[in-house]
């Protein structure tokens, strides 16, 4: 044991605000690339660009590490090793690599082509599925760049029969792009030149430094003339909820007053204006400011009230855009009844009419998806007809997003306020 008696005060404060806490260290990023050779193409037509987004995520990524996915996940030494096309052989397990970033990591960018190799396309939402459901932070990215190899469709079929509906789906998407038949095999394989998505997802077990990482990844691909003009992203999880709230009522007529209290607003309303109908303003506020990174789902405000003896119809909902999501015109009969107006000087009458049914205004936010949205876009549902898009990219989204979402409606039910109406004279009591 170390003995600090003789150590002194100040540098013995020093040394203990210096010393890293136990179980407080920064883990490393791992940048793993896919070098399964449907990436070769890449390597191909676009070395100089993929060695640019290594670097890039390396210099992006706190205590960055980079690997490359084969048979296993191994080091390499520098970023140029992905742009050489001898890097890229065989198939690759992308649920393995997920697995591992789930067991041994707390975050990781993982760069791939798609998700189809080997059927693998169910294990893969399984396992970004489950580490959402941990409340795991994932960002997909995806980027357009030029490729120039072999697309396996993995699945015996005439690609001769297939070329209309391909060309097809190149005259949408890609118009200079073309394909080329294999001479001697009319099944399984052709070559495609043209642009094609590279996806990259990034994985954190804590989500604010994870989305901290993804936002600089965001801004440097933005920045890069390479990388700009196709770059997409957005937020699978955790998706940063906004939420609502009921703010104090707003007068707008004269001879009102609004007290607000833990449990209610309560509107005093003087007749002394013999105004019959009168209004209030109920500003419905936003929680939280707009999300730093677009998210997979956008959250729209709803409102919802009872009907009470003393409105002047149905309360109307007008949306706003900014910190205010919007507001309710509520307007009520500012009347007395003739018993309170006529008999008040009776002992036992008050000068003052509560009203006994309370309007009880409830807010909430529903989750939709933003139109159009990219990754539909960008998916197609089967193997061979573009080489353009990515297999079953808009059904991964939407199941991983809507872990988040389930787990926002669950925790954010609806904010309930309760407004009393008290019509006679303002600053007096009984």
């Amino acid at each position: 044991m170390k003995d600090f008696s003789r150590i002194p005060l100040g540098l013995l404060l020093l040394i203990l605000l210096t010393s890293p806490s136990r179980g407080q260290a920064v883990g490393n990023t791992l940048i793993i690339g896919d070098a399964s050779g449907s990436m070769k193409g890449f390597a191909k037509a676009s070395a100089s660009r993929l060695s640019s987004l290594y670097q890039l995520l390396f210099r992006n990524a706190p205590q960055p590490q980079l690997k490359a996915l084969t048979t296993n996940i191994n080091s390499v030494p520098q970023a140029n090793f992905f742009s050489k096309q001898d890097s890229y052989k065989k198939n690759t397990d992308l649920v393995q690599a997920l697995t591992f970033i789930h067991q041994q990591s707390d975050a990781a960018i993982l760069v791939t082509d798609g998700m189809q190799s080997e059927g693998m396309y169910a294990g893969i939402k399984d396992q970004l599925h489950q580490m959402a459901s941990e409340g795991w932070g994932v960002w997909l990215f995806a980027l357009k760049i030029p490729f120039d190899g072999l697309i396996d469709t993995e699945q015996d079929l005439n690609v001769n029969d297939m070329q209309p509906a391909i060309q097809q789906c190149l005259q949408q998407d890609d118009p200079p792009g073309e394909i080329k038949l294999r001479k001697g095999t009319v099944n399984r394989y052709y070559d495609y030149e043209g642009k094609r998505p590279l996806l990259i997802f990034i994985l954190a077990k804590n989500t604010s430094a994870g989305r901290e990482m993804a936002k600089k990844i965001r801004s440097n691909l933005e920045a890069d003339p390479q990388f700009a003009p196709s770059m997409k992203v957005v937020e699978l999880s955790p998706l940063e909820y906004r939420g609502l709230s009921v703010a104090e009522g707003q007068k707008v007529d004269d001879y009102l007053e609004i007290e607000v209290s833990p449990s209610a607003q309560t509107i005093h309303s003087d007749t002394v204006d013999e105004k019959r109908v009168k209004e209030v303003h109920i500003p419905i506020m936003w929680r939280a400011n707009e999300p730093s990174m677009p998210q997979a789902y956008t959250e729209n405000p709803q409102v919802d009230f009872n009907q009470t003896s003393w409105l002047e119809g149905e309360p109307e909902v007008v949306q706003e855009d900014g910190p205010t999501a919007g507001h309710v015109v509520v307007k009520f009969v500012s009347e007395l009844s003739w018993f309170h107006k006529h008999l008040y000087w009776l002992p036992f009458t008050s000068k003052h009419e509560v009203r006994s049914d309370p309007l009880s205004i409830s807010v909430w936010t529903v989750f939709t998806k933003p139109e159009p949205a990219w990754w539909d876009e960008m998916n197609v549902d089967n193997s061979y007809q573009c080489p353009s898009r990515v297999y079953k990219l808009a059904d991964l989204t939407k199941d991983v997003a809507d872990v988040s979402v389930e787990r926002h409606k669950a925790a954010n039910p609806a904010a309930t306020t309760e407004f009393r109406l008290i019509v006679g004279p303002l600053g007096s009591s009984d």
